[in-house]
C-alpha cells in the first residue's frame, strides 16, 4: 500500500491573493489582495455557485471599510448562512470586471 502525503500549505501559493475565513466570522485578506483593493470594499455572495465576490467600491456605494487586512464579516456570513467549521484559506481569483472571486 502506497501513501501520498498531503500538505495543507501546498494548496495555496502564498504569492497569490487569498482570503482566510474563520468560524468566528472574520475574513482575513492576504497582503497582495489588500494592496489590489481600495480602503472600501463590497462583499457579495452567490448561493448557487457558493462564491464570494470582493470588489473595491467608492464611498457612496454600499460596502465596508477595510483599512487593514481583517474584516468583521459575522453578519455577512450569518445573512447568507455561510457556515465555516474550521478556519481555512481560499484562493481569490481576479476576473475581468476587476473583482476577486472566492469559491468555497
Amino acid at each position: 500500500m502506497a501513501f501520498e502525503i498531503w500538505d495543507a500549505e501546498e494548496v495555496i501559493d502564498q504569492n497569490k491573493p487569498w482570503i482566510r475565513l474563520s468560524k468566528n466570522g472574520s475574513i482575513v485578506l492576504s497582503k497582495s489582495l489588500k494592496n489590489a483593493l481600495s480602503d472600501r470594499i463590497q462583499l457579495a455572495y452567490d448561493k448557487k455557485q457558493k462564491m464570494i465576490r470582493i470588489k473595491s467600491v467608492g464611498i457612496d456605494e454600499p460596502g465596508v471599510d477595510c483599512e487593514k487586512t481583517k474584516i468583521n464579516a459575522k453578519s455577512f456570513m450569518k445573512k447568507f448562512n455561510i457556515i465555516i467549521e474550521e478556519t481555512e484559506k481560499y484562493e481569490a481569483v481576479l476576473k475581468d470586471d476587476g473583482a476577486f472571486y472566492v469559491k468555497l
